[in-house]
């Protein structure tokens, strides 16, 4: 890199520790961190929370401009910790086009991913429900998800047998898409099939394999789709994309022969048909069977983008003794090599198979590759070429990139009641910085990440200015063995660990079933702190587990706590998920073994039933509230920490203080999303939680239990309405708690007048009977407008008001009038 660009990355690093002796803020934060992955499926999205949270469902369903993904809290005890509002900037490429990924919460999480123009995707949530995965499959025009990027070898057109289909094209229909295991009589012997090539391709993540049935291939986006109208009948869901480069050159062993077959043998054909490289189909049983199935475990990995599985493959059947895949799995060899930017190892793969196959159609495709990896980079005369060789290298291997985004807003909230009059409650100015540098070298990348603000408050109450740091971290991946190594602020939901807190955590693959993790450091547990707790800290070790029988993961954790010289917290626990198609399982548990006290049990299950397009959520959650630790006891106690209070009392009576201080609560949510048409879907749920009381001891007060409340909810959620990518929700809520009985209705709407403009009115009715016979009505409206100037430079308006009626009787009510307003821009970089 030039010494310019190694500034920019430098000060990324340096603005790490701008605010390390300042006031920082501890509020809880959602994103923890935005990766995209290359792969021959697409672009791959991995978004990463910082908790877990359950995905609910998605809209629009498949395509546009803006994705709001609708999420749920399994937490209830933190609920009220939570942002309104966050965002993680991206710098947006042809390939992929995320401008934002914003996170909100007014009723209920939403993460909401902005493009710079329509895109088609596909949303997972991860294993964990500690992320999501947006695959970009294409979009309407220039299919993002699959454009060919500069420097790919173009597909040398192969000899098929099958007059006028030419795989070098790029366009092909996407027929269906399905889970089963056979195609089930869903092929019509159609004319069209017989003209052009019809064949199955795998679309795989975190073992869950779709397999989509194509036909191809087509020189424009336009001369396929005028072919739909023959189609649609038979494939209502068909449409039109890209294809990559690497599932053209396999089609041909990916054919589906419809010739001479009955109704009956059609709808066997299984979707996994293990075929020799000459199609002839692989007899279970056969000595060939193995080979073909590790050929097709490869073939999968290079569409997940596993390039070291498939090198590994690639490698051990070609260099087993001469069998009908010793040719392909040598030429893939080569590719998966390519892929994961070893040029050298790959261009020594290249020689060998030319010297071993020097001709035929995969020799010239083999030779072309060979080509352009020793012609790249040669665009310069030879007397400069010979001088500066070894540092053109060197930049094209390291990859540099810094991103982020800066925001600066004017918030301002007022009211004015019947009894106090006006009340001016907050106006400030909020300034928030993210940015984020990356070097990759090879299979190194080190990392740089801050995300924090400063807020000027204007009120005249003596309130000085406030800094904010809510990550500070550098950390250094070797992606290629699964290592790493954290050092700084940074948050952490897993392996036993509370939240946000400073220090280091390092992980260390063993083998492709054993992840061993160690972390330490200071817990950042107040709002407000002068930087880090050096009179409490923790430590642990966890091990990663899995995957077994391609469904399970396991994680366990040992971790200790310590307090002003005295255990805090000492723990075991551990994960189990599993994750088959259509089933996801997540159970988290979290043990005291100091207290012999169980923390933490809480399962979260997701079923998804595709014939109906319905999705079905259960969680089942029980926790202590607050987590058992001995800083508890400090609560009533009129002491800002364990030190203080052990002044006055001994560590066995501050024990028996943090038990009596520690409620319990459970919950339990069953929840349901079908899918009405392609443009509505219903979601409604209902909940059960309650929390038990508390003894009094130590001089504070005995708490009651809340007794069993209930919630029940219902939304109707409209996509394209009136306009491609607009969004329209209607919401119906009642809440039966032990103080009150509430109805709520929401109203939330978000339409794009233009591509720069969008508008999102939303409304909120509340009507609230309180056991005392006082009645309450709540009106909220509010209005917000977001406007794009530039690409990089957007501006938003948040305005909104409140009528609050409280009335006891016909005679004696009260009226609250307020409104706010959040006012600013955003610039991305």
């Amino acid at each position: 890199m030039r010494p310019r660009e190694w500034i920019r990355v430098l000060s990324v690093i340096l603005s790490l520790f701008l605010f390390a002796s300042q006031p920082v803020q501890a509020a809880g934060r959602v994103l923890q961190r935005l990766d995209v992955e290359e792969s021959p499926n697409g672009p791959l999205i991995h978004l990463r929370f910082n908790l877990p949270l359950l995905y609910i469902t998605h809209a629009p369903r498949t395509e546009g401009e803006e994705l709001d993904i609708t999420l749920k809290l399994q937490d209830t005890t933190s609920a009220g910790t939570l942002p309104e509002r966050e965002s993680l900037p991206y710098k947006a490429s042809r390939r992929v086009p995320l401008t934002e990924v914003r996170f909100r919460n007014p009723e209920a999480p939403v993460v909401t991913l902005f493009f710079n123009h329509r895109v088609r995707y596909e949303v997972r949530s991860t294993p964990d429900f500690r992320g999501l995965e947006i695959r970009l499959i294409g979009e309407p025009g220039s299919e993002t998800g699959t454009t060919p990027v500069a420097g790919e070898t173009p597909v040398e057109p192969a000899s098929t047998g099958e007059a006028g289909i030419d795989p070098s094209l790029p366009y092909v229909i996407n027929l269906a898409s399905t889970l089963e295991q056979a195609l089930g009589g869903k092929i019509p012997d159609l004319p069209l099939f017989h003209r052009y090539r019809l064949y199955l391709a795998d679309h795989v993540e975190e073992g869950k394999t779709w397999h989509r049935l194509r036909l191809g291939f087509f020189g424009s986006k336009e001369e396929a789709e005028a072919l739909l109208p023959q189609l649609k009948e038979y494939f209502p869901e068909a449409w039109v994309t890209r294809a990559p480069a690497e599932e053209r050159e396999r089609s041909a062993d990916l054919v589906i022969n419809l010739a001479g077959r009955t109704a009956e043998e059609v709808a066997q054909i299984p979707v996994t048909e293990l075929r020799t490289p000459e199609g002839k189909p692989v007899q279970p049983g056969s000595p060939e069977e193995r080979q073909a199935r590790l050929m097709e475990e490869a073939r999968r990995a290079m569409a997940l983008g596993n390039y070291s599985r498939a090198i590994q493959i690639y490698t051990k059947v070609s260099e087993s003794p001469p069998n009908p895949w010793s040719r392909q799995a040598l030429e893939f060899l080569g590719l998966a090599r390519e892929k994961k930017g070893q040029r050298a190892q790959a261009r020594l793969v290249y020689e060998q198979f030319l010297k071993e196959y020097p001709e035929g159609e995969d020799a010239r495709r083999v030779q072309q590759r060979l080509t352009a990896l020793l012609t790249a980079g040669e665009s310069k005369p030879r007397k400069v070429l010979r001088k500066a060789k070894r540092t053109e290298v060197a930049e094209r291997e390291v990859e540099y990139e810094v991103f982020g985004g800066w925001s600066q807003f004017y918030r301002r909230e007022a009211s004015n009641t019947d009894e106090q009059g006006f009340a001016l409650s907050d106006s400030a100015l909020v300034n928030d910085l993210d940015v984020t540098g990356r070097i990759r070298k090879d299979q190194y990348e080190l990392d740089a990440r801050f995300t924090g603000g400063y807020t000027l408050n204007f009120l005249n109450n003596g309130t000085p200015p406030e800094n904010r740091i809510s990550d500070a971290y550098l950390e250094f991946l070797q992606t290629e063995a699964d290592h790493s190594l954290r050092l700084g602020r940074q948050s952490h939901s897993s392996d036993g660990v509370l939240g946000r807190f400073d220090g280091l955590l390092a992980g260390y693959r063993f083998n492709r079933m054993l992840r061993f993790k160690a972390v330490a450091g200071m817990p950042v547990a107040s709002t407000v702190e002068t930087g880090p707790d050096w009179d409490r800290y923790f430590y642990g070790v966890s091990a990663d587990i899995g995957q077994i029988a391609q469904a399970w993961d396991f994680n366990l954790f040992f971790i200790e706590q310590r307090a002003d010289g005295v255990l805090d917290r000492r723990a075991v626990g551990g994960e189990v998920r599993y994750f088959r198609p259509g089933v996801s399982i997540f159970t988290l548990l979290d043990y005291d073994i100091f207290y012999s006290k169980l923390n933490t049990f809480l399962m979260l299950g997701n079923f998804s039933i595709d014939k109906t397009r319905t999705n079905i959520n259960i969680t089942l959650d029980y926790r202590t509230s607050p987590l058992l630790t001995t800083s508890n006891a400090i609560q009533g106690q009129g002491v800002s920490n364990l030190g203080n209070l052990l002044n006055t009392v001994t560590e066995e009576q501050a024990q028996d203080l943090a038990e009596d201080r520690t409620a319990e609560t459970s919950t339990i949510t069953l929840g349901l999303t079908q899918q009405l048409s392609e443009k509505f879907q219903l979601t409604a749920d209902i909940t059960a939680t309650g929390t038990t009381g508390t003894p009094a001891s130590g001089g504070v007060d005995e708490v009651l239990g809340t007794g069993t409340d209930f919630f029940y909810s219902t939304q109707l959620i409209g996509s394209s309405l009136f306009k491609p990518g607009d969004v329209s929700i209607v919401g119906l809520r009642f809440s039966d708690v032990s103080t009150a009985n509430t109805i709520t209705f929401t109203f939330n709407t978000r339409y794009p007048v233009t591509r720069e403009l969008r508008v999102n009115p939303r409304l909120r009715f509340d009507h609230r009977k309180n056991n005392g016979f006082t009645e309450q009505y709540t009106f909220r409206p509010e209005l917000r407008i977001d406007y794009r100037l530039k690409r990089w430079l957007q501006f938003e308006i948040d305005l909104g008001g409140e009528w609050l009626w409280q009335e006891q009787d016909a005679a004696d009510s009260t009226k609250t009038v307020s409104y706010f307003a959040n006012l600013g821009y955003r610039m991305e970089f």
